[in-house]
This record gives C-alpha cells, structure tokens and sequence, in this order.
C-alpha cells in the first residue's frame, strides 16, 4: 500500500508495481476507502468491487491513498484490513513538494490562491489534516515526515514499512520497484517494469471553472451523488477521472 507523501510520483510508482504479473493495482487514481467515513462505513467487499472488479485470488492488491499518511485513523484502518501489507512511502524534498501540491490543488480548482507564496501565507487556515483528507492547503504541515512516519512506525512493525525517495523513483524507476518486490512475499523481485511513461505529471486546469466543478467540494457533487445511486462507484470513478484528464494541459 503506497501511502504517500503527496506529489512524490506515488501514481508512476503505483502504474509500474500494477505491471507485475502478480500484482494488481486499481485504475482509480487514489484508493479513498481508508481515509473517507463514508467508504468505510460501506465495508471491504463493496470497496473491492469499487477498486478492483474481477480480480483473480491469486493476484496481490496494490493501492494507493496518499492521504493515509498524514492519518492515524486511516493507519489503523489499513491495519485492520491488511495486517500484514507492505507500507510503502514515497518521500521528497519538502520544499518541491509544497509547490507541486499547491500547482495540483490549483489544477483540481481546490485553491484560489494566486501564488505560492500567498497560499503558503494562509497555510493551515482554510483546511485541516484529517481523516476525510478533502483538504487542500496543510502545504508545510505535510512536509513534516518525521512526525507522521512516527505514525507508521506506531501502527506498522518496521519490517513492513518501505521508504523510497522521490529521485529514486524519477531517476532509476526499475530499481525502486525491485526493491519492493523483494519486500513483497511470493513475488518475483528481478521483473523489470516499463518505466517509460510518468503519470499525474505538472498540469493546468483548460478550465478552472470546470476543475472547481469536478473537484469533491464542486457543485457536481448532487450530481455525482446521483450517478452513484444509480451506477456502480467504479464507473463513476473512471467517468470523472476522465473529464479531469480532458480538462488538463501540461505545463510548459
């Protein structure tokens, strides 16, 4: 389970992992059941039907939820389900991070801040590191690693926590993986993923109105409350995470 930091190639990591044979990973670009009451409350098995739709028992699960780091809550929750899951977290410098997640927040329309330094300004006055994780701000707050890996180490036994650095991950992608297949029991440590593509690279929104409207504080929220009454979760995952992806240009 990847479970952050925020804006350290977690989703690349997350797409080479999913390509090993005896791995399975969800299409979802986060994995909100640990963090979020009201996926919790709907219990595991809905959740593996929502994240991964005709998996075979013979695959192990891969998730992602970056939020789970800054959450005991969540932590206990993950224990609670996978005991035994390799914790794997993603660190970078906390500087570049900050600036990444306040570029992404202003993407998903979930920032008004004008400039980095204005947002840094308000840090920790619009919103709050929680279990519901729908916040944006908290940018140094989330910087603050030894103080929440003390989180991990309370709930996990150090066998079971991976950490590995952002460059590695950017810089020699192959061997990150490697080195948690071998953490990973019964898995072939020496396959060699395709570390070709990046994901969830520096974008900007086509259209801030529209990314404020997609984001989980939009107005598309009754909407999406419908779909979900009516359409199985996963499909409305995929139909939003796509209308992000249409909505979003690289940066120069």
């Amino acid at each position: 389970m990847i479970i952050g930091a925020e804006k350290a190639a977690t989703t690349s990591l997350l797409r080479y992992l999913d390509q090993h044979p005896s791995l399975l990973a969800h299409k979802q670009r986060e994995m909100a059941f640990f963090l979020r009451d009201r996926e919790w409350a709907g219990g595991w098995t809905r959740a593996l039907d929502r994240y991964y739709p005709g998996r075979s028992a013979d695959l192990k699960l891969v998730g992602k939820s970056v939020g789970v780091l800054y959450s005991l809550t969540a932590l206990e929750r993950l224990r609670v389900i996978s005991p035994e899951s390799v914790v794997v977290v993603a660190l970078r410098d906390p500087v570049q991070r900050a600036f990444s997640s306040y570029m992404m927040a202003r993407r998903k329309g979930l920032e008004r801040s004008e400039s980095f330094e204005e947002a840094i300004g308000l840090d920790g006055t619009t919103g709050q590191i929680a279990c519901e994780g729908e916040r944006y701000s908290s940018y140094l707050e989330r910087g603050m690693y030894s103080k929440y890996l003390g989180l991990v180490m309370r709930t996990f036994p150090q066998e079971h926590i991976k950490i590995v650095k952002f460059e590695d991950i950017r810089d020699h992608p192959v061997a990150a993986c490697q080195a948690i297949f071998v953490a990973v029991e019964g898995v072939d440590p020496s396959f060699r993923p395709d570390t070709s593509r990046t994901s969830n690279v520096v974008a900007k929104p086509r259209s801030e109105l529209v990314a404020r409207m997609l984001s989980t504080r939009g107005r598309l929220r009754s909407v999406k409350a419908l779909l979900r009454s009516v359409l199985p979760d996963r499909v409305v995952d995929d139909f939003r995470d796509r209308l992000r992806d249409l909505n979003e240009v690289p940066m120069d």
